[in-house]
C-alpha cells in the first residue's frame, strides 16, 4: 500500500464514521439540503484532512505528490456535493441551470505543498503548516463554487446576494460578515485567514410568477431565501465601508496600533518607517514619502510590474488613503501614495523608488510568506525584505539595488544591530 492509500483509507474510514457529514448527505437525499449544508461539509472535510495531515506529514517520503493529491480529492468531494446541494435548490425553485465548476487552484496548492519539505523550518512548523493550509485550502473549494456561481448568475441576470456568517473567530471576520449584493461586496469577502470557521453562501431571486401556456413565467421577481439565512439578520455594508474595515484591519494584522483616526506603526513593518504617525483617511507620512495623489499611468506603472512579479491582477488594490504593503493573511497588496519615494529625500527609505518599493513588498515579504520564510522578528523581516529586493527583482537599477541596501543597513543600524551578526538568520541566498 503505498503512501496516499494508506492516508486516504485512514480518511475515508473518519469520513464515514463523522455524523455531521452523515447528516448533510442525508438531508441531500430528502431533499432538505441547503448552501450551508454543503458548507458545514466542506467545514467538516476540512478539519478532519487537516488533522491527518498534521499527524502523518513528518513520515510522509513524498509529502508534495501525497498531499496533493488528497487535496485533489477533497476538491472533487467539495464540487460534488456543492453540484448536489445547488442542482436540489434550482429544481425545488424552477429553474435550469447547471452548477458551474471552478478551476482547480494548482498554483496556489503547489505553493503550499512545497512549503512543507522546506528543510530549514522545524518539524513543529511543518506540522502546523500542513494542519491549517490543508484546512485553509479545502474550505476554500466552497467559497470558489459560491464565488463562481453567484457570477454566473449574476451575468445571466438573476439577483444574488453574497453572505458571509462569522464566528467571531477575529474581528475582521466579524466585521466583514453581513449580506452584500453580488457586485458591490468587498474585494476581501471572499478570503480566509488559518482557523477561519466563517459561512460564505449566498441568496438568489429566481423569476416567478403565473406560468404562461409556452412554460415562461410572468416577470414578477421575489426573493428566495435558498441559502437558509432567513434567521440570520446581518448588516449590510457598502463596497467603500468593507474596504474602510478591511485596510484598518490589515494595519492591525500587520503590527501596527489603531487609535482612533490615526495608525502608529511602532513595529517599524511596511515600506514607510516606523517615525510616522499616519491617518486613516488621509496619507501623512511627514515628508518621508510622496504624499500626492497618482495619475492614472502612474498606477497602471506601478500595478503592470507588481504584476510581473508574480501579484495576481485582482489581488492589487490603489487607494489614496491606503499605505503600499502587503497583506500576507488575505495575500493583497494595497498601494498607495507613498509608494512613489519623497521629493526630498533625508534618508535611503525615502529615496526608494516605486519599483523599490513594489519589490521590497513582494519579492522581499510576499515570496517569503509564501514560503514560509517570513520572520516573527518584524525588524528581521524588514531588513530581509530590503535585502531580497535588492538581489533578486528583475529591471532595477544599480542605484535602486544600492538603496534597497542601505535601506536595510540603516534599519539594522538604527537599532543597534549589524547586518554581519543577523545575516545567518535571513532568507536572502536563494528567491
Amino acid at each position: 500500500m503505498t503512501e496516499y492509500e494508506r492516508l486516504r483509507a485512514a480518511l475515508d474510514k473518519k469520513l464515514a464514521a463523522d455524523p455531521s457529514l452523515r447528516a448533510v448527505v442525508k438531508r441531500i437525499k430528502n431533499g432538505t439540503a441547503t448552501l450551508a449544508d454543503s458548507a458545514e461539509y466542506a467545514r467538516v472535510l476540512s478539519h478532519i484532512l487537516g488533522r491527518e495531515v498534521s499527524a502523518n506529514v513528518l513520515d510522509l517520503d513524498d509529502r508534495a505528490g501525497v498531499v496533493t493529491q488528497l487535496l485533489r480529492d477533497c476538491y472533487e468531494d467539495v464540487n460534488s456535493i456543492y453540484a448536489q446541494v445547488q442542482t436540489l435548490l434550482d429544481e425545488q425553485a424552477g429553474i435550469h441551470i447547471n452548477p458551474q465548476k471552478p478551476d482547480f487552484p494548482a498554483e496556489r496548492v503547489d505553493q503550499f505543498t512545497h512549503s512543507l519539505i522546506d528543510p530549514t523550518v522545524k518539524d513543529s512548523v511543518i506540522k502546523r503548516r500542513a494542519g491549517a493550509g490543508t484546512e485553509t485550502i479545502t474550505k476554500s473549494y466552497h467559497d470558489d463554487c459560491i464565488k463562481k456561481n453567484a457570477q454566473f448568475r449574476y451575468d445571466a441576470g438573476l439577483k444574488c446576494y453574497i453572505v458571509r456568517i462569522g464566528t467571531q473567530c477575529c474581528e475582521w471576520c466579524s466585521e466583514v460578515a453581513g449580506k452584500y449584493e453580488f457586485g458591490d461586496q468587498p474585494d476581501g469577502i471572499f478570503r480566509r485567514h488559518d482557523n477561519c470557521d466563517c459561512t460564505i453562501i449566498y441568496d438568489g431571486q429566481v423569476l416567478r410568477g403565473k406560468q404562461n401556456a409556452d412554460g415562461s413565467r410572468s416577470k414578477t421577481w421575489e426573493e428566495l431565501p435558498n441559502a437558509n439565512a432567513a434567521d440570520y439578520v446581518p448588516p449590510t455594508l457598502s463596497e467603500a465601508e468593507g474596504r474602510a474595515i478591511e485596510q484598518r484591519n490589515l494595519a492591525q494584522i500587520r503590527g501596527l496600533k489603531i487609535n482612533n483616526s490615526s495608525i502608529d506603526n511602532s513595529s517599524g513593518n511596511g515600506i514607510i518607517e516606523s517615525e510616522r504617525r499616519i491617518s486613516i483617511r488621509n496619507v501623512d507620512t511627514h515628508g518621508l514619502r510622496n504624499e500626492s495623489p497618482l495619475t492614472q499611468t502612474q498606477i497602471s506603472q506601478v500595478k503592470n510590474y507588481a504584476v510581473k512579479l508574480g501579484m495576481p491582477p485582482d489581488q492589487i488594490r490603489y487607494g489614496e488613503h491606503y499605505y503600499t504593503a502587503y497583506g500576507s493573511t488575505f495575500d493583497m497588496l494595497y498601494i498607495g501614495t507613498d509608494v512613489y519615494p519623497s521629493e526630498n529625500p533625508v534618508r535611503a527609505n525615502s529615496r526608494l523608488s516605486w519599483k523599490c518599493a513594489i519589490a521590497h513588498e513582494i519579492v522581499g515579504h510576499r515570496e517569503t510568506c509564501l514560503k514560509g520564510w517570513e520572520q516573527s522578528n518584524l525588524l528581521y523581516d524588514e531588513i530581509q525584505a530590503s535585502i531580497r529586493a535588492a538581489r533578486f527583482a528583475p529591471d532595477l537599477s544599480q542605484t535602486e539595488r544600492i538603496n534597497l541596501l542601505r535601506d536595510a543597513c540603516e534599519r539594522a543600524n538604527k537599532n543597534g544591530l549589524r547586518l554581519k551578526d543577523v545575516r545567518h538568520k535571513l532568507h536572502i541566498d536563494v528567491r
